[in-house]
């Protein structure tokens, strides 16, 4: 015999309702909190490209990184321990390879183009 879904969400009602608001308001921010990690981590289209887990979730940790006065020295850090392309923002990655500028700002690529800082590492690490 299957259960009665009005007496399931009685039930499921009358647990929540139990519960004090003292806990219930530091459970919903945990939740949302949770839920924004693991959306930025797993469900963004840069989840494919390693990088500090910080830097997954939010733009504070380059922003740490800038006010330290060390973005450099970890940038090229991350590349030494990751790779030729680093996920470095929720939505920015950096890239290490001179091959990849001509393809990304060239006339004919599809990418936004948008000299950064990391462009003038590139340049400035690769003596060009």
């Amino acid at each position: 015999m299957a259960p009665n879904p009005l007496a399931l969400y009685d039930q499921v009602t009358t647990t929540i309702e139990s519960v004090p608001l003292y806990l219930t308001i530091p459970l919903l921010a945990v939740a949302f909190v949770s839920g924004f990690i693991i959306k930025r981590r797993y469900f963004s289209p840069l989840r494919r490209f390693p990088g500090p887990f910080w830097a997954s979730v939010t733009r504070w940790w380059l922003v740490h990184q800038i006010f330290k006065g060390d973005h450099e020295k970890t940038m090229l850090r991350l590349h030494r321990k990751y790779g030729p392309i680093i996920r470095i923002t929720p939505f920015e990655v950096a890239i290490s390879d001179p091959e990849a500028i001509k393809v990304i700002y060239g006339h004919t690529s599809q990418f936004t183009k948008a000299v950064s800082y990391a462009v003038k590492l590139i340049y400035r690490a690769n003596g060009t």
